[in-house]
């Protein structure tokens, strides 16, 4: 049994819900009510609505004026908190819904508020951009390449404003139309990964690690370089503690080369497997995953990973074959990558240089700065590009080859490490 006072207050209560203390508490009907307060509650036999109660001083509109905008319920709820007309009450049924007020300044009333749909108009206007791009993408399913390659240059001559309809194209029905916008789609983001590239070359030469990862980032767009730096970090403190095992001498650089070339197994790509290098051949983080690459991609492995170990490592820039150079003091060897880090002489180098019909040049056999080896490692790019029949890829590097070299010459006042033959570095 529930106490007194406790239960549900029912719904069609007249007035405002009272508290416990006013149900507990039974009338006195000879008491007066004092003045300027409400009457008594009347018998239960006879139920009626509570007196209005007085606005508050400094109020001018009641309650239910201020909500005459909003939905009708809450004006109702409001005119019964007043103790105006209610809907509960069976003496006084509702009579018609108040007209909104008039609109400020004028003496019509304010038209009705409109509603918006959940699910959008029902027949939705075509921007001006989507009825230029549907023709075009109907016309890049075309079999002609010169119909596509003009659609092409149309797209992508509309910018970045175009990439949410390739992006649909991409993942349409049509296998066609979806393989050539995912192309269209690599090759905008490669041209801005290419202006990056020149802009940063502009304002001077890059460092070698920030070079070469604006080059990672115009091949795959949608690499992550992160795992591959923590990679070069931890072989770094690892080459670091093997050098310091060792006494002085060049036996201290000569670890690097014994845990990337002995104990990891770097070295050049087969050309019986492989007759002509490709892509994954130049990037640095395919060589950390394959552990083969062209000769400057693992000399540049060899001086990233050197540079964190405290060594004085450098590159050779000789053509077709970069050589590393580690130097201890005034002893200084020089290291062939390409073939598993066997050391070499410079009377190797010069028979090398005359057996593929290069005069000697000085600047071959001295140290290239960063911009130098960018350079070679762009060029090795573009003929990667071009061998896989990307010339539009091939033409943007060219441009950021240009701002590179003028970048080179204007900070080191030459250039002599930059590409002059036909053959891959």
């Amino acid at each position: 049994m529930e106490p007194r006072g406790s239960g549900p207050v029912p719904s069609t209560w007249p007035g405002p819900v009272p508290s416990r203390n006013t149900l507990n508490t039974r009338p006195d009907p000879e008491k007066k009510p004092p003045a300027g307060t409400t009457e008594a509650l009347p018998p239960r036999s006879a139920p009626a609505a509570p007196a209005p109660l007085p606005p508050p001083s400094g109020e001018a509109a009641p309650l239910a004026d201020d909500l005459a905008d909003d939905l009708h319920p809450r004006a109702d709820a409001a005119a019964e908190l007043n103790g105006e007309q209610t809907i509960n009450d069976p003496a006084n049924p509702p009579g018609p819904l108040p007209a909104p007020p008039a609109a400020s300044g004028t003496g019509e009333p304010r038209p009705p508020r409109a509603r918006r749909s959940m699910r959008g108009p029902s027949a939705a206007v075509p921007s001006p951009l989507l009825t230029q791009v549907s023709p075009l993408l109907d016309l890049l399913k075309d079999d002609s390449a010169s119909i596509r390659r003009r659609v092409s240059r149309e797209l992508l001559a509309l910018g970045p404003r175009v990439r949410p309809a390739l992006a649909r194209a991409a993942r349409g029905p049509d296998a066609r139309l979806r393989g050539r916008a995912r192309e269209l789609l690599l090759f905008a983001e490669r041209r801005v990964a290419a202006r990056h590239l020149a802009r940063t070359a502009a304002h001077g030469a890059p460092r070698l690690q920030s070079g070469l990862l604006r080059l990672e980032r115009f091949i795959d767009p949608s690499l992550d370089a992160r795992p591959y730096l923590k990679a070069l970090d931890a072989m770094g403190t690892e080459v670091a503690g093997l050098a310091a095992a060792e006494p002085k001498g060049l036996l201290r650089p000569l670890a690097l080369v014994d845990y990337l070339s002995g104990q990891l197994s770097f070295s050049g790509f087969d050309p019986e497997a492989t007759p002509a290098p490709t892509l994954a051949h130049v990037q640095l983080h395919r060589l950390l995953e394959t552990k083969e690459g062209l000769p400057l991609t693992l000399c540049t492995l060899y001086a990233l990973v050197g540079r964190r170990a405290g060594l004085t490592v450098d590159i050779l820039p000789l053509p077709g074959r970069a050589m590393v150079q580690l130097t201890a003091g005034e002893e200084r060897v020089l290291i062939d990558p390409f073939d598993g880090g066997r050391p070499r002489k410079e009377v190797d180098l010069v028979d090398y240089l005359a057996h593929h019909g290069l005069p000697y040049r000085r600047a071959w056999f001295q140290p290239a700065p960063d911009a130098v080896l960018l350079q070679r490692q762009i060029v090795n790019t573009v003929r990667c590009l071009r061998a896989r029949g990307l010339d539009r890829e091939a033409r943007l590097l060219r441009v950021a080859l240009g701002a590179l070299s003028r970048s080179s010459r204007h900070s080191n006042g030459r250039s002599a490490g930059a590409d002059r033959s036909g053959e891959q570095h």
